[in-house]
């Protein structure tokens, strides 16, 4: 119940965000749902060995709303999810960490004869939610990808992105009643992930 009021609570600040940062009336405005693999940062056995832990690679989902700020730019607001599994350096269960990330982005386009080329770059924070614990921490991102615009307003989105938080490394979240399965092999936690979205444009 913890975790949900909290993942529930930065939903509803996500979205409180969107409606301030919507441009004027009569602005064109996008909507993009993501969904790509995601690949993460191995973690570190709690233990004199200090062994690496495999993080799994997983499906993540993301949803971005985003409003030409310029010919040549957007802005761009992203909300994005995965869950990771890993194996507890202490009797070997499987045990996860959920994300849910947010991120305020400039966009900009290089129109090409066929495509359009975007470089992304934004900033935001992430929501860890491990075993016993959870903590927000500060989250950048930046994305290379493609656009075909299929029509006025549809378009094929394709990305390849990364997201590196600033963990910290003391924070119990791989830990269940002092015992602890895992924990940050540095303070940097890097994602990074292909993606491919459609972008309906109104």
């Amino acid at each position: 119940m913890r975790s949900v009021k909290k993942v529930t609570s930065l939903i509803v600040t996500g979205l409180a965000m969107i409606l301030m940062a919507l441009p004027g009336q009569g602005a064109e405005l996008e909507i993009m749902p993501l969904l790509g693999r995601l690949a993460s940062d191995d973690l570190l056995s709690n233990n004199q060995a200090a062994q690496q832990i495999s993080v799994s690679t997983d499906l993540h989902y993301g949803l971005a709303l985003a409003w030409q700020a310029t010919n040549s730019g957007q802005g761009q607001l992203l909300i994005n999810k995965v869950s990771h599994d890993f194996r507890s350096s202490v009797d070997d269960t499987k045990q996860s960490i959920d994300i849910l990330s947010g991120y305020f982005s400039g966009v900009a386009l290089f129109r090409q004869p066929s495509y359009i080329t975007t470089v992304t770059l934004g900033v935001g924070a992430a929501y860890f939610d491990g075993a016993s614990d959870s903590a927000l921490y500060p989250s950048v991102t930046i994305a290379l990808g493609t656009r075909y615009e299929l029509s006025k307003q549809w378009s094929i989105i394709t990305e390849l992105r990364a997201y590196v938080t600033l963990t910290d490394i003391d924070d119990e979240l791989f830990c269940r009643q002092g015992v602890c399965d895992a924990q940050f092999d540095d303070a940097l936690w890097l994602d990074t992930s292909i993606l491919i979205g459609i972008a309906y444009r109104f």
